[in-house]
């Protein structure tokens, strides 16, 4: 099944590639800023920020092909994985105002409300795939998936409170990018061992008894 290589190298590269353009961001601004503020309207940093997003979210869309052999409840996560990578997209499509006002900021427009609702939900929708695949029963990723769940929780968390706090310190958008990354690298594992644990099956299976390679 050369297809789910394939499928799995275009997983890899969308995802690094966006991920690594998101990271780059920073080297056009003197300070880190929140992943959303680097794609505010009329930074410098807008077009890369919708490209690098838009990578991403497409990366996390095609995941969903080689893990919908994962079997979890009450939905397949590859759906769950599915519709955080739509959230997402639509997220990177649609970015902040000036300044990304947040929530509840009176300023904030209509068009900041859809970015951020847009990727909450796409974030809580991650959150809870990898709730899933951890508690499927299969030991592969049962461990170091709640050991991502939790630091992504715990490093997000922290961001979140001092965005809230209205904290002047890059500590909080650093922290942002930290738990993103870890998001995005245990998603890179599990499409990799997801793919290639069923090509070797299929080359195996298309082998008549006692035919098999030698020692």
């Amino acid at each position: 099944m050369a297809l789910e290589r394939v499928v799995a190298l275009a997983v890899v590269l969308l995802l690094a590639g966006g991920g690594g353009i998101m990271v780059a961001q920073r080297a056009q601004h003197d300070r880190w800023y929140y992943i959303s503020e680097f794609g505010a309207q009329g930074l410098a940093t807008e077009a890369d920020f919708k490209t690098g997003f838009t990578m991403l979210a497409l990366g996390f869309l095609l995941s969903a092909w080689p893990l919908r052999r994962v079997r979890t409840k009450p939905l397949p996560a590859w759906i769950t994985i599915a519709l955080a990578a739509l959230a997402f997209l639509v997220a990177s499509r649609v970015n902040c105002t000036e300044n990304c006002p947040g929530l509840g900021n009176p300023e904030a427009t209509a068009r900041d409300l859809v970015h951020i609702w847009f990727a909450i939900f796409g974030f809580v929708l991650g959150c809870i795939a990898m709730l899933q695949i951890a508690f499927t029963g299969s030991r592969r990723f049962r461990v170091v998936t709640i050991v991502a769940a939790v630091l992504i929780g715990a490093i997000a968390g922290a961001g979140g409170l001092l965005s809230l706090a209205g904290s002047t310190s890059e500590l909080g958008a650093i922290a942002e990018h930290v738990a993103a990354g870890i998001g995005v690298l245990w998603l890179i594992v599990l499409v990799l061992v997801e793919s290639n644990r069923y090509v070797p099956n299929s080359v195996v299976n298309r082998i008549p008894d006692g035919q098999g390679p030698s020692e």
